[in-house]
């Protein structure tokens, strides 16, 4: 390889870097929303020590459409592997009108359990309806 040849490589490489990675994990769905389909993706961890998290799905109906119907869908988080972990609210989807629904968001951990259920308010404390929507997703130590 010629010295301008390896300078180019190089650049790319250092492009990339900079502009970070992203994993993306397929999210599990239930049977109550059979045409729904998604994933969570994580980026390479920052410098803060946080990873991005970039929640995407397609085809997911208004939650009062279901039975029961509620207000909100809420993503949940908790670290893999510890059942008795704390479960987080990381915040409500935000729904657009093309039956697509997203949520931006930033976790100090590498691997966790994340899930999203109907919730009568986007601020619940604690997960009481169903999980629609799960995924257990390790960053892979980026």
């Amino acid at each position: 390889m010629n010295y301008r040849a390896w300078m180019l490589c190089a650049a790319a490489a250092g492009l990339c870097a900079c502009m970070g990675t992203q994993r993306k994990t397929p999210f599990n769905v239930s049977r109550e929303l059979p045409s729904t389909d998604g994933s969570v993706g994580v980026s390479s961890k920052s410098k803060s020590g946080n990873y991005k998290l970039s929640i995407t799905l397609n085809c997911m109906p208004s939650p009062e459409r279901l039975v029961p119907p509620a207000q909100t869908y809420v993503v949940w988080m908790r670290k893999s592997g510890d059942p008795k972990a704390p479960v987080e609210n990381v915040g409500a989807l935000e729904q657009g009108k093309d039956k697509s629904a997203s949520l931006n968001t930033l976790t100090p951990l590498e691997q966790f359990e994340i899930w999203i259920s109907t919730e009568a308010s986007a601020q619940a404390s604690s997960p009481t309806g169903q999980r629609l929507v799960w995924a257990n997703v390790s960053s892979g130590g980026q």
